[in-house]
């Protein structure tokens, strides 16, 4: 049988194909006099509908996870903690079924939700043994959500924590590293020489930086959501488009520093960048320069309004954790990282707000 684990009893339904599995059950008389064996609370008639041969009575949905949680979730348990409540997980079997396909739906009881979330804010991610981390579509209506299933063995139901707003999806920020990075040929994402970028950093009025760290581009990049073809665009194309995401706008100015002759990284990690009154927090691609002789953070989070700050400064202030490098000289040699390692930071003027450091850049 189905076993829904909680403190509460729990109301749920879900839809995947074929196979019908008799009513919910829970835990009962844990809580509200239910008893034990019987239909959980508000959910008579409930079903679970399966394909494939999967056995149902490993299926477990549970509303209070408690650990340890299962191998394939229990690694991301950091990143998971620091962005998100874990609201239910479903555990679909030990192993990724990959033959599943369908839908589950699930009731919420808004009282277990952080404050002013609704179910309509809520995440799912589909995880697996051997699977990484997917986001499913997820559809609310009140209090109940369905979430589209694909091969995947666990089923995680976020909560974003309500004091930030996420910087990528859910599943990338529990993989904590960008698609792009996660390339052997990363370096093919920086492009010194193709022509767009090659025309842009040639010409100091296209081009150029200020001694206060303010970057002159001329050239339009905004943020703009972009599919899963678009977050591996080249720098050219991202110039076409006229911007992207936070991996899309660092490879085009990595690719320009680069066509000057400086000495850039590609990283990719975590942030937290204080913005319009708002706390952003989560996975981001960024760009380091050596300029001068030392260590700038290429500041794109507002793509139209770039800068360089001091990488020591800037790590304090953003709570920068790099994941992954990807380096190159303009000759295409490998660089040393540790040309990029941050010094201990003086305190920057006006520190938490991203508006007012000052800095003079060397030539």
């Amino acid at each position: 049988m189905v076993r829904a684990v909680s403190g509460r009893c729990l109301s749920f339904i879900a839809f995947i194909s074929l196979l019908t599995v008799g009513a919910c059950k829970s835990r009962g008389g844990e809580e509200g006099g239910g008893s034990a064996g019987g239909n959980a609370a508000g959910s008579a008639g409930a079903k679970l509908v399966l394909s494939g041969g999967v056995d149902a009575s490993k299926i477990t949905v549970s509303d209070k996870p408690t650990k340890p949680l299962p191998v394939a979730i229990e690694r991301y348990t950091v990143a998971t903690d620091e962005h998100f409540k874990l609201v239910k997980l479903v555990e679909l079997g030990p192993e990724s079924p990959t033959e599943l396909h369908g839908k589950l739906t699930l009731s919420i009881d808004p009282t277990a939700l952080p404050a002013n979330t609704t179910a309509a804010q809520l995440r799912a991610v589909g995880v697996g043994q051997f699977v990484a981390p997917e986001d499913l579509t997820l559809e609310a209506d009140g209090n109940t959500v369905t979430i589209s299933i694909n091969h995947v063995a666990h089923v995680m139901l976020l909560a974003p924590l309500p004091e930030l707003t996420l910087l990528g999806t859910p599943a990338k920020i529990l993989v904590g590293t960008t698609r792009m990075m996660t390339q052997d040929a990363c370096q093919e994402w920086l492009t010194p020489t193709s022509p767009g970028i090659a025309a842009i950093a040639k010409d100091p009025a296209k081009f150029a930086v200020a001694a206060d760290g303010t970057i002159t581009l001329d050239a339009k990049l905004e943020t703009m959501p972009v599919d899963a073809e678009g977050e591996l665009a080249k720098p050219d194309d991202v110039l076409r488009r006229g911007g992207g995401d936070g991996a899309n706008s660092s490879i085009v100015f990595a690719s320009l520093f680069l066509a000057r002759g400086n000495l850039i990284a590609l990283v990719s990690g975590f942030m937290t960048y204080p913005h319009e009154g708002k706390t952003y927090r989560g996975l981001w691609q960024w760009a380091y320069v050596l300029q001068g002789g030392k260590p700038y953070f290429v500041d794109a989070f507002d793509p139209g309004k770039p800068r360089l700050v001091p990488l020591a400064e800037a790590t304090t202030l953003y709570k920068l954790e790099v994941g992954r490098y990807c380096m190159r000289n303009a000759d295409g040699s490998p660089i040393d990282k540790k040309v990029f390692r941050s010094e201990s930071p003086s305190t920057p003027s006006g520190a938490g707000s991203a508006a007012t450091i000052q800095v003079t850049i060397p030539k």
